[in-house]
């Protein structure tokens, strides 16, 4: 939850504070609310805020210790939650007593190189195919699906064009404004720029020659105020 203000404290573990933000406002301070629910008929069972930097990993671990003792010994459920919930220690802990269904983050070594190597998928349904795999993360025994999709590769990929278009949109208009000592030092820094791009590329660039004045007198040519002295 973003606020807008000061919210001073003197808490050495303010509850509002700056943090990560999912949603791009670096500029605000945040809280956070964690929920669980049942699954029939959405019933609260745990809800608490926690600080604006909260590691959402850890307060699982924590939440999930308090849930414990609500649970009934051997009673059946599945806990269904985010990638946060996937570390050695949480499902360490939560295999003891219940089962559950996550996804394995795309960092995890093993997971990783599942993705890079050539597997035999089994149609699920029109667009879509997978494969089971067992894994022992963790000491953990568990049940992996690996799911390909080429409508879920087309829109990420999408995504991720539109995302680098706008992002670098605005690093192009800054490049419109900044002033460079000769015409060199102007590629370069568009030749940097271009090794940055993934999904663009630059076709058509000009550079602008502008006159300018040192002083008193005469013009001093085409070089514009120094950025560089490696002309």
């Amino acid at each position: 939850m973003h606020v807008h203000g000061e919210y001073e404290s003197e808490e050495d573990t303010p509850l509002i504070t700056f943090a990560y933000s999912k949603d791009q406002r670096s500029d605000l301070k945040q809280f956070m609310i964690y929920l669980m629910n049942s699954q029939d008929g959405d019933v609260p069972l745990l809800a608490q805020t926690g600080a604006g930097n909260s590691s959402d990993k850890k307060l699982f671990r924590e939440n999930l210790q308090a849930l414990k003792k609500e649970i009934e010994q051997g009673e059946e459920g599945y806990f269904i939650a985010d990638s946060a919930l996937y570390t050695k220690e949480t499902i360490g802990d939560l295999s003891s007593h219940l089962k559950w269904i996550t996804r394995v983050t795309e960092t995890n070594r093993e997971a990783k190189a599942l993705l890079n190597s050539s597997l035999e998928m089994v149609p699920l349904e029109e667009g879509y195919s997978g494969i089971e795999i067992t894994s022992q993360y963790g000491e953990t025994p568990q049940r992996w699906l690996v799911v390909d999709s080429a409508k879920a590769k087309e829109k990420t990929l999408r995504n991720r064009i539109n995302k680098e278009y706008v992002t670098q949109s605005k690093e192009g208009k800054k490049f419109q404004k900044q002033q460079f000592s000769c015409e060199e030092d102007a590629k370069r820094v568009l030749q940097e720029w271009s090794k940055k791009l993934r999904y663009h590329q630059l076709i058509d660039t000009e550079i602008l020659i502008k006159k300018s004045k040192k002083g008193r007198g005469r013009h001093s040519g085409s070089k514009l105020p120094s950025t560089s002295k490696n002309c």
